[in-house]
C-alpha cells in the first residue's frame, strides 16, 4: 500500500519549493516553444506563453482559471504570492485569457494545445486485486508500466510524433504530453480520432466484456500483443492473482461466450483450492481450444468467437485504460509537470519511457525530503544550484534536455519563416506597426469598457439566485404549487411539530376530556370532529407565520440568516468581512429592485451609493488580509475584480 500517503505538502513546504526548485525558466520555454529572442523581435510578439491559460488550485479549494502571464518574472511572482497546490495548463488562444472579457465570445477560441493522454490506477479498480482507490502499490503500478510502453509505441511508430512528455501523477497515474507542432495543431475531430485508434477496451462498470477483437489483428494491436505476453503472467496472474477466489474468476468467465465452459471450469475450480492462477489459466486456454476445434467449421462465428477469447482477456486485464474525455478536447486542462501532489508531498516528475520498468513511485522526491536533502548538503568548492544538491537532478536535467529538443526544432521554423525573401513582416514599415498597435489597444479598452459588469448587482451567482425577493415571494401565495417559507425562522421540525403533531395531540385530549361514563364517545367531540377543527387553527396559525404574508422586512431578515449560514465560519460569525460584504450585498439587491420599481426614490438612490461604496472598502480590506477569502467571496457574490479595484460610477 501507498507509504507516504500521509506526507501532505503544507503551504510552508510548498512555498520553499516553488522558491528554491521549480525550474520556471525551463517552464515558461516549454510552454512558449521558441528560445531565440531576436526572432521575437523580428516577429513583433510571441503569443504563445503568452496566451497560454494557466488555472490554479489554492490550498482553500478555490480554482482559479483563465490566467495569464508576460514571461517568468511575472509567473514566478504570482505563484510565489498564491502558492497554489496545483497548477493546470491549458490551452493557446487568440487572446490572453486574463482579457477574456474584453472581447466577444466568439473571439475567444483555444487555438492550440498538446494533444494529452491521461491514465489513472483507479480505472483498473475492476481488475486489480491488490489495492483500490487511491492506493497502490508496486504490484499494481506495473500497470502503469504496460501502458507507458504499448501507447508510446504506438504514437512514435503509428503517428510518427517525437517528442513525448511522460509525468507522473504524484499518486496513482501518468500523463503524457504529445508536444510536436502537428500535435499542438491538430482539431478537436483530430484529437478524437487518434483516441479512438488507441482505445480497445470500452464500455462503463456494467459491461462485463470490454473487448471485442477480429480473428485477423491490426498490427498495432499485433504489436501490443507482444508486449502484453511479456508482463500478462507476471502481473495478471502472479501478483493479482485474478483467478484466485471465485469473485475475481468469475470475472475472467464472464468474457468467456460460452455456457458450457464457463460452467465446466467453475465446478472444476470450486472444489480444487490448491491450484494457482497459472495453473488455471492453462486449464481455461486447454478448454478454449478444444471447444473450438469440436465446433464445427474452423472458419465458424463460434470457432472465431472461442479462438480469440484468450487475447481478449488477456487485452482486457493488461491494455493501458485511457480517459478518454481528456483527450479530445482542446480546452482541456491538466495537471502540469513538477507540481506537488497535496496529499502525498510528491514531485509529479518526468519518466522516461525507455527506462519506465526501473520508475518507482515510491522514490519519488517529496517537498519534505528534498528540504531534508537540502539541509544535510555540505557545500564543495564549486557553486551549484539548489536542485543539483538533491535526488530532483536527474529529472530536472531529463525536462531541460526534453525542453531543448521541441525549442530546437520550433526555432528552426521559426527561423525559415522569418527570414524568407518573400517575408510580410521584413517589408512592413515600423509607421504602420505603431498605428495597428494603438488601434488595436483602443478597441481592447473600448471592448473591455463595453464588458464591464454592473457595480451595483454583479454576475447574477447561485447564491444571488437563490436569495428571496419580496415581488416573488408575493406573488407566489396564491399559487399552490410553489416552494413555502416560514417567518421567524421556523425550520422543519418547528413547522412539523405545530401544524402536524400538535393538532393530533390536542384532538386527541379532547376526544379523551369528552368521554361519557359508559365510554361512548359524544358525536359532537368525536375524534374526526376535533382533528378537523385542530387542523383548520393550524392552517390559520401556518397563514399567520408564512413568508409569504410578510413584510419586506421580514424577507430581508430570511435572506441575512441565511447570508450568515452561507458565508460565517461558524453559526455565530456576524462580523467577518466575508459576512458583512455578503450582507451588504443582500441588502444592495433588495434595494436596487426597489429603485427599480420607484424611480423617484432619490433619497433611497443615496443610500444604495453608500452600501455599494462600502461594500467596496470592506472587499478591499479582505483582499488585503486574506487572498484566497476574497477570491472565493466576490466569487460566491457575482463581482468582479475591476470593478471592485476602480473608481465606482453609480
Amino acid at each position: 500500500m501507498d507509504s507516504k500517503e500521509d506526507e501532505a505538502a503544507t503551504p510552508e513546504l510548498l512555498s520553499f519549493f516553488y522558491s528554491r526548485f521549480f525550474p520556471f525558466k525551463t517552464y515558461v520555454n516549454w510552454l512558449n516553444y521558441e528560445t531565440d529572442s531576436n526572432i521575437i523581435l523580428l516577429l513583433e510578439s510571441n503569443n504563445a506563453f503568452k496566451n497560454r491559460e494557466l488555472s490554479f488550485t489554492l490550498a482553500s479549494d478555490a480554482y482559479i482559471r483563465y490566467n495569464s502571464y508576460n514571461g517568468e518574472e511575472d509567473l514566478k511572482a504570482e505563484i510565489m504570492k498564491m502558492c497554489p497546490t496545483k497548477i493546470d495548463i491549458g490551452a493557446i488562444y487568440t487572446i490572453k485569457p486574463k482579457d477574456k472579457k474584453s472581447m466577444r465570445l466568439s473571439a475567444f477560441r483555444p487555438v492550440e494545445k498538446e494533444l494529452i493522454f491521461d491514465i489513472d490506477m483507479t480505472d483498473y479498480d475492476e481488475i486489480r486485486t491488490c489495492c483500490s482507490g487511491a492506493s497502490i502499490c508496486h504490484k499494481c503500478w506495473k500497470f502503469m508500466t504496460v501502458a507507458i510502453k504499448i501507447i508510446d509505441v504506438a504514437l512514435r511508430e503509428d503517428f510518427g510524433f517525437k517528442h513525448l512528455l511522460w509525468v507522473y501523477s504524484g499518486r496513482r497515474g501518468v500523463h503524457c504530453w504529445v508536444c510536436d507542432e502537428n500535435a499542438r495543431k491538430l482539431s478537436n475531430e483530430s484529437r478524437a480520432a487518434i483516441v479512438s485508434y488507441l482505445a480497445v477496451i470500452k464500455g462503463g462498470a456494467q459491461v462485463r466484456k470490454k473487448v471485442q477483437l477480429n480473428r485477423t489483428l491490426h498490427p498495432f494491436l499485433r504489436r501490443s500483443l507482444r508486449i502484453i505476453e511479456n508482463y500478462f503472467e507476471d502481473i495478471v496472474l502472479k501478483d493479482q492473482d485474478v483467478l484466485g477466489s471465485e469473485e475475481n474468476w468469475s470475472k475472467v468467465l464472464n468474457c468467456i461466450q460460452d455456457d458450457e465452459i464457463i460452467k465446466k471450469l467453475s465446478n472444476k475450480w470450486n472444489g480444487s483450492n490448491s491450484k494457482s492462477s497459472v495453473q488455471k489459466w492453462e486449464e481455461l486456454v486447454n478448454e478454449l481450444e478444444h471447444a473450438a476445434s469440436v465446433s464445427g467449421r474452423k472458419l465458424s462465428k463460434k470457432a472465431e468467437q472461442l479462438q480469440i477469447c484468450k487475447l481478449e482477456i488477456m487485452f482486457q486485464y493488461t491494455y493501458p485504460r485511457l480517459d478518454e474525455a481528456v483527450s479530445k478536447n482542446m480546452n482541456h486542462l491538466l495537471k502540469g509537470p513538477f507540481c506537488v501532489h497535496p496529499k502525498t508531498g510528491r514531485v509529479c516528475v518526468p519518466i522516461q519511457p525507455d527506462d519506465c520498468e526501473n520508475f518507482d513511485p515510491f522514490e519519488v522526491p517529496t517537498v519534505s525530503s528534498l528540504y531534508q536533502e537540502l539541509n544535510l548538503y555540505i557545500e564543495g568548492e564549486r557553486k551549484v544550484q539548489d536542485y543539483e544538491k538533491t535526488s530532483l537532478k536527474p529529472y530536472i536535467k531529463y525536462f531541460d534536455n526534453f525542453v531543448k529538443g521541441t525549442s530546437k526544432e520550433a526555432r528552426e521554423k521559426n527561423r525559415e519563416r522569418t527570414f524568407h525573401t518573400t517575408s510580410p513582416v521584413l517589408k512592413r514599415r515600423p509607421q504602420e506597426i505603431k498605428k495597428k498597435n494603438i488601434a488595436k489597444k483602443l478597441s481592447i479598452l473600448e471592448a473591455e469598457k463595453a464588458s464591464m459588469p454592473d457595480p451595483v448587482v454583479g454576475i447574477p451567482t447561485e447564491f444571488t439566485k437563490s436569495l428571496l425577493r419580496p415581488l416573488e415571494i408575493y406573488k407566489a401565495a396564491t399559487d399552490p404549487n410553489a416552494t413555502r417559507y416560514m417567518n421567524f425562522f421556523l425550520d422543519k421540525k418547528d413547522e412539523e411539530l405545530l401544524f402536524e403533531t400538535t393538532p393530533k395531540k390536542v384532538a386527541a385530549e379532547i376526544e379523551k376530556s369528552h368521554k361519557v361514563e359508559d365510554e361512548k364517545v359524544d358525536d359532537k367531540f368525536n375524534n374526526s370532529t376535533a382533528l378537523i377543527e385542530e387542523e383548520k387553527k393550524a392552517e390559520i396559525l401556518k397563514s399567520l407565520v408564512s413568508l409569504h404574508n410578510s413584510n419586506a422586512k421580514s424577507i430581508m431578515m430570511y435572506n441575512v440568516k441565511k447570508t450568515v449560514e452561507e458565508f460565517g465560519r461558524n453559526e455565530n460569525d456576524t462580523g467577518s468581512a466575508e459576512v458583512q460584504a455578503a450582507v451588504l450585498t443582500v441588502r444592495i439587491l433588495n434595494l436596487h429592485e426597489h429603485i427599480k420599481n420607484n424611480h423617484k426614490d432619490k433619497h433611497n438612490y443615496r443610500g444604495l451609493r453608500k452600501l455599494v461604496h462600502k461594500r467596496q472598502k470592506i472587499l478591499k480590506y479582505l483582499k488585503r488580509e486574506s487572498l484566497e477569502r476574497y477570491y472565493t467571496t466576490i466569487k460566491k457574490l457575482g463581482l468582479d475584480e475591476r470593478v471592485i479595484e476602480g473608481e465606482i460610477v453609480i
